[in-house]
């Protein structure tokens, strides 16, 4: 009983030191520098998103021909990083839009690449350049974003769906194979997403 007693002490030590921003007994000197740090964090993810945004248009675009997807779908989660990032820059709604974005480009980066496995090695890279804010909120927005992207496109992916002629994709397919797709190999992804967020976090 007792090493279950200090185990769920020992989680709820980590929750509350993972939100440490969130407390509301910081005094507010530490409050506005926690504040400055986010911004200044945002000042650098909006950067990143740009060279991003660029690799979408150009180097990513080149083995099928996706420059509009890139240069389009790339502007969007650009502008939709961007905009929290400007009105209420250092907030939780710009450290959760831009953290969504990230993934949005994980996902583009994937389709563009019609499903390529080491595409997927993007989110786990995209997921520690969030550690830079020091807080588990962009890393938790990135994951349910990600997750939900591998649930939906996977069941695109199985039923055919298709845009303007284009296969929507979650993973590779293997001259028309099942075997890479499905809900263990979602799940799979899955775990692995949240075990990358949980030890970032």
């Amino acid at each position: 009983m007792k090493g279950y007693e200090s185990m769920s002490i020992d989680i709820s030590s980590l929750v509350q030191k993972a939100f440490l921003s969130r407390r509301k007994a910081l005094s507010p000197k530490v409050a506005h520098a926690y504040h400055e740090d986010f911004k200044r964090a945002d000042r650098l993810m909006i950067v990143l998103i740009l060279i991003h945004w660029g690799i979408a248009s150009t180097i990513n675009a080149v083995q099928y021909g996706t420059y509009n997807l890139g240069f389009i779908g790339g502007a969007f989660l650009t502008i939709f990083a961007m905009i929290p990032s400007m009105i209420m820059p250092g907030s939780v709604l710009s450290r959760s839009m831009i953290g969504a974005a990230f993934m949005g480009f994980s996902a583009l980066f994937i389709q563009q690449q019609m499903g390529l496995i080491e595409m997927h090695f993007h989110i786990f890279l995209a997921l520690a350049l969030l550690v830079r804010y020091k807080d588990p909120i962009p890393l938790l927005t990135g994951t349910v974003v990600i997750i939900t992207h591998h649930i939906v496109f996977n069941h695109y992916q199985q039923t055919g769906v298709e845009i303007l002629g284009v296969p929507l994709r979650a993973f590779e397919s293997f001259n028309g194979s099942s075997l890479h797709t499905g809900v263990n190999i979602v799940v799979l992804h899955i775990n692995f997403i949240i075990l990358e967020a949980l030890s970032l976090s």
